[in-house]
């Protein structure tokens, strides 16, 4: 390509060089020229025919020709080349277009059926309607026949609602029955009003608000009566109200002697508290560091134990930060406690005997690294104390199994649970002296 026209264009150049008439000269010089324009052409026209041959084409004595030839098919195959990058591109146009006429036909069938199904609902709904109107008509049509509907629908649940109260008024009576109970009403409320003569209702009236007001004043006296009965009852004499009095100051001065009493306890036993966390957390804390980077995989590499409240915190081997044990993970929590527990069995004991520990499950939450780094550890510490660890895990038991050597060592395979939900019958694994 590029490099075809480069070196065709230097031998065109060359080749008029060595065409121009020759400058009349001294023979030496001119024949000197001569030979360097042959050489340059020669040279050329070699550098051209290794060219074609390693593109394919035989040069032959002249190697213009060829090169014409494969330029000329070069061109060719360019234009070959952009004719199907256009047919590409018109090829993706033509399936765009496609499947817009596609969607565009859906979209009509779909309207098509649309509006003919609202044909025929109006149709249906009012039969001299005329079926060839506008779709805005037919669509206009069939919402005022739905809100019709939706009136005749509310008027018939309003009369429903009115027969069912007429029919709970009448209660199984007729309209003329319920007309001569109400005359006959009439009529003996006319006598008895004729009876009892027109000052009867004023003195009615009077009547009741003084039966009322005597109501109340009796109700006040009897609240009052049974007030003074109280009093009278709760009333002493003033000798017994003295020792009364006396002895509620001795009781008063026995509670505050006593409360002084609490309070000073009470300070004895925080200061008792302040030394012993004092003492036990620097013991806490070694015992932890020296196996916390074996079980948390060199993830934490100290800890160290607050003597206010004995909570603990661990550093972080990758940035040096201190966390707090209680917002780590649950497996780091387990391990990190459990070597609290051990710490705690061994400084507790103040008869020089060594206790032996109960542990259940201590590998729950740990991997298959962590795990085994947990079981080591206990295989160690049973050299001081007895381990007795209950587990359901297969592969605490295959360590057990294999690892565990010696009359001090057992395994014991306790019965299986009736329990439906017991994946495996649980193992007693006991470590060390005593087993």
């Amino acid at each position: 390509g590029a490099s075809a026209l480069a070196l065709t264009a230097w031998w065109s150049r060359e080749s008029r060089r060595a065409r121009r008439p020759a400058i009349v000269r001294p023979s030496g010089a001119a024949e000197d020229r001569d030979r360097q324009a042959h050489e340059r052409a020669t040279a050329a026209r070699d550098a051209l025919a290794a060219m074609l041959r390693e593109r394919g084409v035989e040069p032959g004595v002249d190697p213009r020709p060829a090169y014409d030839g494969y330029l000329a098919a070069c061109r060719e195959r360019e234009a070959a080349a952009g004719a199907a990058a256009g047919a590409e591109a018109l090829r993706r146009e033509l399936e765009s277009a496609r499947a817009a006429e596609q969607l565009a036909a859906d979209a009509a069938r779909a309207t098509a059926g649309a509006e003919a199904g609202l044909r025929a609902a109006l149709a249906a709904a009012e039969p001299d309607a005329d079926a060839q109107a506008p779709i805005g008509d037919v669509v206009a049509r069939l919402e005022a026949w739905q809100a019709a509907r939706v009136d005749e629908a509310v008027q018939a649940e309003r009369t429903i609602r009115e027969y069912e109260e007429l029919t709970g008024l009448l209660d199984g009576k007729s309209v003329a029955e319920l007309a001569g109970l109400a005359a006959r009403a009439e009529d003996r409320a006319a006598g008895l009003a004729a009876a009892v003569g027109p000052g009867a209702a004023a003195l009615e009236g009077d009547e009741q608000a003084a039966t009322d007001d005597v109501e109340q004043r009796r109700e006040a006296a009897a609240s009052m009566s049974g007030a003074m009965d109280v009093r009278e009852a709760d009333l002493v004499d003033v000798a017994a109200a003295e020792e009364l009095a006396i002895a509620a100051h001795g009781r008063v001065s026995t509670v505050t002697e006593f409360a002084s009493v609490i309070d000073e306890t009470l300070a004895l036993l925080e200061a008792a508290q302040r030394q012993v966390h004092r003492d036990l957390a620097p013991v806490l804390a070694t015992a932890i560091r020296e196996w916390l980077p074996t079980l948390s995989g060199g993830a934490y590499v100290e800890a160290g134990v607050n003597p206010a409240d004995l909570s603990i915190e661990v550093k972080e081997a990758a940035t040096g930060a201190w966390r707090q044990a209680k917002l780590l993970s649950e497996g780091t929590r387990e391990q990190i406690y459990l070597l609290l527990r051990l710490a705690m069995a061994q400084h507790l004991v103040t008869t020089g005997e060594s206790a032996p520990m109960l542990l259940d499950e201590v590998t729950a939450q740990a991997d298959a690294d962590r795990k085994r780094a947990v079981l080591d550890m206990l295989q160690a510490l049973a050299l001081e104390r007895q381990l007795v660890l209950f587990t359901h895990d297969d592969a605490v038991l295959n360590w057990a199994e294999s690892q565990l050597r010696g009359d001090n060592d057992r395994v014991i395979r306790l019965p299986a649970s009736t329990d439906a939900s017991a994946a495996s019958s649980p193992v007693s694994v006991s470590i060390g002296s005593g087993a």
